[in-house]
């Protein structure tokens, strides 16, 4: 509860977006915390039950502002969320109804594939209160856009680059289709398979419906969210479509919106078009970018090849 209390007092909101004091708090839990990841102590066994199905949490594969990621049993390969807090609860809550609405509708599901389905949603009993468990597919053999920068810290080829954003705008055209705005849009929360061009756009938690405010802003991308996300306004498709933008030219080794001058002029101006700070004047039809960015490249290089890209192998 002091921490909760901390959080909220040095948020950035709080502090006329000044992020110095969060980032220090941040850090300092982070000291605090296990070197090697280990299961949250106020749950024990490690073994969820809901309905007939149980889940086991076999591994902790990631620690997240909002929840603990493991690794769990299910048909497929699986992986549990856990609210960090009670407080978090209605995060993972959003997450269960706007994916549950997507995969819902019969029409989409060829491209289903591009966001997660949950298999479970539920509530666990906890010493500190009742927290949220979404049991999701696990994104096998994916890595992070933010990974991949820092694989390619100069930026990828922008040929590379564009299959995973037209990945991406057909995620959110999925989206969008269906009434939501995912409102999170960051490196870290698309991924991609670099083998076959596959991608899932992943955390869901601030998911909204189109015309209402935040649900929570992710303070360690507070520049790469549009306007109206800080300013409470209501959020439209062209809000995901600015982030998207901010991911395009980060992709392209942009230091903010700035590319390098070997990025095709039209490439720059579709990610300055996606980045502009007045959403009336910004596009809000994530299917039509995706066919606006293939006719760009159709005229750049012709009709699309399969491209092969690899990550640098890990330093040992």
């Amino acid at each position: 509860r002091e921490l909760r209390d901390l959080q909220a007092l040095v948020h950035p909101d709080r502090c006329g977006g000044d992020q110095t004091a969060w980032d220090r708090l941040a850090a300092l839990v982070q000291l605090d915390r296990p070197q090697s990841p280990s299961a949250p102590a106020d749950f024990e066994p490690l073994e969820l039950k809901y309905g007939p199905r149980r889940y086991i949490l076999t591994k902790l594969l990631a620690r997240g502002d909002v929840a603990d990621i493991y690794e769990t049993e299910h048909e497929v390969p699986a992986v549990a969320k856990v609210a960090g807090s009670p407080a978090d609860r209605d995060l993972l809550d959003a997450e269960a109804h706007a994916l549950g609405a997507i995969h819902g509708d019969a029409a989409l599901a060829g491209l289903r594939r591009l966001v997660p389905q949950v298999f479970a949603s539920f509530d666990i009993k906890t010493p500190t209160g009742r927290r949220r468990v979404n049991v999701l597919p696990r994104a096998a053999a994916m890595v992070t856009l933010a990974e991949i920068r820092a694989a390619f810290p100069a930026g990828l080829d922008y040929r590379d680059a564009v299959w995973m954003i037209r990945r991406l705008l057909g995620a959110l055209g999925l989206a969008h289709t269906r009434g939501y705005v995912h409102g999170a849009v960051t490196p870290e929360h698309v991924m991609v398979r670099l083998a076959d061009h596959g991608a899932m756009l992943v955390g869901w938690g601030c998911a909204v419906e189109t015309g209402k405010p935040a649900r929570a802003l992710v303070p360690k991308y507070r520049d790469w969210f549009a306007p109206e996300v800080a300013a409470k306004r209501p959020l439209t498709p062209a809000t995901d479509i600015y982030a998207a933008g901010r991911c395009f030219a980060y992709l392209l080794g942009a230091d903010g919106l700035s590319m390098p001058a070997a990025v095709p002029r039209e490439v720059r101006a579709f990610a300055h078009a996606c980045c502009l700070d007045n959403p009336a004047r910004r596009p809000a039809a994530a299917w039509d970018l995706h066919d606006d960015l293939g006719k760009i490249m159709e005229g750049l290089v012709g009709a699309p090849k399969f491209r092969v890209l690899a990550m640098p192998p890990t330093p040992t």
